[in-house]
């Protein structure tokens, strides 16, 4: 897709790309470029996307890092730096211009919640190791965002 996408049907397009994570460099500033008629009807379809996008990326991020492999401490910091990078990305996605105010709220505090969870949860599993190596790993090296 080269052009910022004007209608509902664009957008679909762009969502479709986003999901695949094929050309995020190119599609973000296509997306603050974007428009849309904010009508009913039309803004419920387009935030329900939307929403289904950011959740398909916020899943494939933790799969993503869960699968990765982490066997020494670099290999694990590589790993919790790209979740959070991949975090602060599906953030960009919700901060464009054509989301009202209210709504982009909401999305950011979604996701916003989300790292925190994913965070306090890297932290409790780390409680396990009782050398406290990982557990100081994941507390200096966190994944969430704001």
């Amino acid at each position: 897709m080269n052009k910022a996408p004007k209608i509902y049907a664009d957008w679909i397009k762009v969502f479709d790309i986003l999901k695949s994570g094929e050309d995020d460099e190119a599609i973000l500033p296509l997306m603050q470029e974007g428009e849309i008629v904010w009508q009913s009807g039309v803004a419920e379809r387009f935030l329900r996307k939307l929403v289904d996008t950011v959740n398909f990326r916020l899943n494939k991020a933790i799969d993503n890092f869960q699968k990765s492999r982490q066997s020494d401490e670099n290999e694990i910091v590589q790993s919790l730096m790209q979740l959070r990078r991949e975090l602060q990305f599906i953030l960009k996605v919700v901060d464009i211009n054509t989301i009202p105010v209210k709504e982009k709220t909401e999305l950011r505090n979604m996701i916003i919640n989300q790292s925190n969870s994913i965070q306090e949860s890297l932290e409790k599993s780390a409680e396990s190791d009782r050398t406290g190596k990982l557990s100081s790993i994941i507390k200096n090296n966190k994944v969430t965002i704001q």
